[in-house]
């Protein structure tokens, strides 16, 4: 039986020239499925083709941009003026998708640069991955950019900026924890608004995804490594609050017809204009944790710093930009408005003296890969001391950190994992309160890729971990002269997950 035809696929399909062709709706619309666990199924108007339109010319190096600085603001505190013009701007995107649907600059093409280098569509093509590496801040800092200019040109306004949604601020009226009113009140007729989304207006981002105690975790990771990324792995900014508000924000994915679309799947993820809220708070972390400390460094390796990808700019143009132009937001001509946020009220301080006292140590290592129990999985060894089971002789010096290697997360899954120290016991049903623990170490896990089969898509969805280990959770380390590590899923309403195919092969105990 073929899916029945959803208004916005039937949109889509229009501007897409396939309405009125010939073309038989029943060969572009998916077969029902029975359940999302399906993996030839693709929702009604899941993307196809997400590659960008063939550029006309070879690309154009960037250039700086030549006008004011201007401060991105919360969306809470916009202004009523400056609401109308956020809602101006993606209408004159929307309309520009369908006045001439081969403009690269208008609204399904904004979306499908995210879909190209972060899964791609059901056709099986993608570009290069951008998340779970070091490339993650600055291939989005630079998506926004361009994004931004484009919507300040539509609507004739060069002061144009895109707002944040500051969910890591808590205690506020009105509470950042909801979605920000502009992009949820209103429906259809608001060009903010996206029916695909998971949860209702009034609906709050609970403190395991933003609280206080998520955010000081992401900025007292002291190296970008474990902050936003490494060569091989995922920082914590990308694997805690980025990943979570993804899931929580996307329908459920367990629920037919549309399985985790919008937010909920990188593939689609760009078309709801919330996206872009979320990832200006998220670009707002980057500056936060730079603001912190004069210690907390960005990488200084050319293969990040000119590491290049290319985007059609607010003319039109093929622009090639390097992450060396987009270091500092003022050459982007933006700023933002505070990098206040909210931490606990009390942090324990610990000397960072114990951590010698540490060896590094192998917890299991398996080369097919381990599953991961839906319910949860513990593994342990004794601390050993120095010259014994193999650890060194003269404990290493460095950061002590916990490096969980291969991590496989199936393209079609999504998967939220809290990862602690020396706490055998927790669960779904203690883990706010073992959040507020020092055995809290941090998360691992991906949003949703892609819809379809395992093995659709090229990208090889396989990372690492590096998480830095705080000297209160080294205290306990040593304490108990034992270390055990934990691992809990959640799925994005805080439970048990329903299906779970996450696997890794190595979990130790290493020097950064």
């Amino acid at each position: 039986m073929a899916h029945p035809m959803d208004p916005r696929r039937r949109q889509l399909l229009k501007l897409l020239g396939m309405i009125g062709t010939g073309t038989a709706l029943s060969q572009l619309v998916p077969t029902m499925a029975q359940s999302c666990s399906d993996s030839s199924y693709f929702p009604p108007d899941y993307p196809v083709d997400c590659a960008p339109p063939p550029p006309k010319a070879a690309p154009v190096p960037f250039t700086p941009y030549s006008g004011p600085v201007v401060d991105r603001k919360s969306a809470f505190t916009l202004t009523s003026k400056e609401v109308s013009r956020l809602q101006a701007a993606y209408q004159a995107l929307r309309d520009l998708t369908e006045s001439n649907p081969d403009d690269p600059r208008g609204w399904l093409h904004q979306a499908a640069v995210h879909c190209w280098y972060c899964g791609g569509g059901s056709d099986g093509q993608a570009g290069p991955e951008i998340h779970g590496s070091w490339y993650f801040l600055p291939w989005h800092r630079a998506f926004l950019y361009f994004h931004e200019r484009i919507l300040a040109t539509l609507i004739d306004d060069p002061s144009f900026r895109l707002p944040y949604w500051d969910w890591d601020r808590w205690g506020l009226t009105p509470s950042r924890q909801m979605m920000p009113p502009p992009y949820s009140l209103g429906g259809q007729a608001n060009s903010l608004f996206d029916a695909l989304r998971g949860q209702s207006p009034s609906a709050q981002l609970p403190p395991r995804i933003t609280g206080p105690l998520i955010t000081q975790k992401v900025l007292t990771q002291t190296e970008y490594q474990t902050f936003g990324g490494g060569t091989g792995n995922a920082g914590q900014l990308e694997l805690l609050p980025h990943n979570h508000v993804h899931v929580w924000s996307g329908t459920d994915g367990n629920t037919m017809p549309n399985c985790g679309t919008d937010m909920g799947v990188l593939a689609t993820a760009a078309r709801d204009p919330m996206f872009f809220a979320h990832h200006s708070n998220v670009d707002r972390f980057w500056d936060m944790w730079l603001a912190q400390s004069k210690s907390n460094q960005n990488p200084t390796d050319p293969t990040w710093s000119q590491q290049s990808w290319t985007f059609y700019d607010e003319n039109a143009t093929w622009v090639s930009i390097q992450v060396e132009d987009v270091i500092h937001t003022t050459h982007l001509g933006y700023r933002y408005d505070t990098l206040a946020t909210t931490l606990p009220t009390k942090v324990a301080v610990t000397p960072q003296r114990i951590t010698p006292q540490i060896p590094n140590a192998v917890l299991v290592s398996g080369r097919n890969g381990i599953a991961l129990d839906p319910k949860g999985t513990t593994h342990a060894t004794p601390l050993p001391a120095p010259g014994q089971n193999g650890a060194l002789m003269a404990t290493p010096k460095g950061k002590l950190a916990l490096k969980i290697t291969g991590i496989h997360v199936p393209q079609n899954q999504s998967a939220e994992v809290f990862v602690f120290v020396n706490k055998p016991d927790v669960g779904v049903k203690t883990l706010d309160a073992a959040l507020q623990s020092a055995s809290f170490a941090g998360a691992i896990g991906a949003v949703q890729a892609t819809l379809g089969p395992e093995g659709h898509h090229r990208h090889a969805r396989t990372f690492d971990a590096v998480i830095e280990l705080s000297a209160a959770t080294q205290q306990l380390i040593l304490k108990d002269k034992k270390i055990s590590v934990t691992l809990v899923p959640v799925d994005a309403f805080g439970r048990t997950p329903s299906r779970l195919g996450v696997t890794y092969q190595r979990i130790e105990l290493v020097r950064i």
